[in-house]
């Protein structure tokens, strides 16, 4: 049995939190509870925002942060 990576989205329509593969990022699903169509994205990313509104410390602030909760990077003491 192989483990695929996932993540949480809520249905734009109904609010159910669905858990879809990262393979079907970017794609557009049907809700198995409202039938309503949404495209699976993951709304926490940095690149959903325009890139150019944000400096670029901005930038780096957000992932040191995103890296911070994932438990990826630890904050030096």
């Amino acid at each position: 049995m192989t483990s695929q990576t996932t993540f949480a989205q809520k249905c734009p329509t109904c609010g159910r939190r669905i858990r879809v593969p990262v393979y079907y990022m970017g794609m557009t699903l049907t809700c198995q509870h409202c039938s309503a169509e949404f495209e699976v994205r993951d709304e926490s990313s940095i690149f959903n925002d325009p890139i150019e509104d944000k400096s670029v410390a901005d930038v780096f602030q957000t992932m040191e942060d995103n890296l911070q909760k994932s438990g990826i990077l630890c904050k030096n003491i």
